[in-house]
């Protein structure tokens, strides 16, 4: 990696190579959007300002794997963490030779240590400012996603009734808690169908389904995404990108409001290539890809309170 004009390689599907990210940037971009890819960068050189540019401008749902340079050339230490915080890697790296392919490959299909933190910190790089209440409740529910299955056993936890609980994310100008609840145990569902040989059947038992048709039929409806396309494309922030698509799409996400989500993102129509419009809902055709989530709608689509035209 360190003889090539870029330090920027792209891990996609089907992980058996690292192309190399340089002048054929724009080109290789909508290759990005793809379910399960993401970026590679070895600071071993010295870090280029275009690919500071590329790698802050990755569209949502793309991985990053940052790898170190050796310890006697991190100079200055103070740049080496800002570029960590501003960028927002998946993962960090000592210094390597000649990165394998395997070996990143188990980089990105490793679950975070902390779904609560990275599922916030995630929210806060695409642009969604948080309030101080609306994170402690989106994390309280991906801590308790491990155990709980039903939202009535969620408020019960949180020491609230059902709907006390639900008025608390519509203050917070959230989608309502069942759908968190949902999105995190969802999760999880993909990371031990990425990280085990076990069916979709044993997965769907071990994380509290009923059959593995009721986990199918929900991951779909909830993200886009069927349980063998998250075992296929590694990684889980794409997974995520779907479902904040979805519920962009339904106007349930809304912004404006000194706590509300708020996106950064404005004006962009959503787009989903391989879907097909069913009313209000969008379905993926059959046999298609996941869809590109890479660009969610802008506030003027999201705000139910003013009259606008989106629609539960």
């Amino acid at each position: 990696m360190h003889s090539s004009p870029t330090a920027l390689k792209m891990l996609a599907f089907p992980y058996t190579h690292l192309p190399t990210v340089g002048g054929a940037w724009k080109k290789m971009r909508p290759l990005l959007k793809a379910p399960g890819t993401g970026l590679v960068w070895d600071l071993g050189g010295e870090p280029k300002e275009e690919d500071y540019r590329v790698v802050n401008s990755r569209p949502g749902g793309a991985a990053l794997i940052l790898i170190l340079p050796r310890s006697s050339r991190i100079q200055p230490t103070r740049s080496i963490l800002q570029l960590i915080q501003t960028t927002r890697p998946n993962a960090i790296l000592p210094s390597h030779q000649v990165p394998h392919v395997d070996h990143l490959t188990q980089v990105l299909r490793r679950p975070p240590t902390d779904l609560p933190s990275a599922l916030t910190e995630y929210l806060g790089w695409r642009g969604f400012s948080i309030s101080r209440g609306a994170r402690q409740l989106i994390r309280q529910t991906a801590e308790f996603s491990t155990e709980i299955t039903s939202i009535g056993a969620l408020a019960k936890r949180m020491y609230l009734s059902r709907r006390a609980l639900g008025r608390r994310f519509e203050a917070e100008l959230l989608p309502a808690p069942s759908h968190w609840l949902h999105l995190c145990r969802l999760l999880r569902v993909a990371f031990r169908l990425q990280n085990s040989d076990d069916s979709v059947l044993a997965v769907a038992f071990q994380c509290g389904y009923t059959d593995g048709f009721s986990l199918s039929n929900q991951m779909r409806r909830m993200t886009g995404v069927r349980p063998s396309e998250a075992r296929k494309y590694l990684g889980w922030e794409w997974i995520l990108e779907g479902w904040l698509c979805r519920e962009a799409e339904h106007g349930r996400l809304r912004p404006q409001g000194a706590s509300g989500a708020l996106l950064a993102q404005t004006g962009a129509q959503l787009q989903c290539p391989g879907a097909s419009k069913t009313g209000s809902k969008t379905e993926l055709a059959e046999g298609c890809s996941p869809p590109d989530h890479s660009v969610l709608p802008g506030p003027a689509i999201l705000d139910r309170r003013r009259g606008n035209t989106a629609k539960r």
